[in-house]
């Protein structure tokens, strides 16, 4: 189940970036798939006891595809942070990456 979930949130996000190069609507099943995911409780630090590190408090992952999801939706909604999606621009290239120069 886990692993299922995993490979339909590595899909979505790239398909919902495409759209938004295009510019086209995302897909509705991709959209509703983030949003699905992104509701869960994700990943949560702590402190050690003298405040040094941090570590995770009791990851699943679960908790991991959703702290993904939150990523995802604050660049797909942030026009800012969308704005920095791009696409290769070699013809025979499909890599999406984002730019933070």
């Amino acid at each position: 189940m886990d692993l299922d979930r995993a490979r339909l949130l590595r899909s979505a996000p790239w398909r919902i970036a495409g759209a938004v190069l295009e510019p086209t609507i995302p897909h509705a099943r991709d959209v509703r798939l983030l949003n699905a995911i992104v509701c869960e409780p994700g990943l949560v630090r702590k402190l050690d006891s003298a405040a040094r590190l941090s570590r995770w408090h009791r990851p699943t992952v679960a908790a991991a595809l959703a702290t993904i999801a939150q990523d995802a939706v604050v660049l797909f909604g942030d026009p800012q942070q969308r704005g920095r999606i791009h696409r290769c621009e070699n013809s025979r290239c499909r890599v999406i990456f984002y730019d933070d120069s």
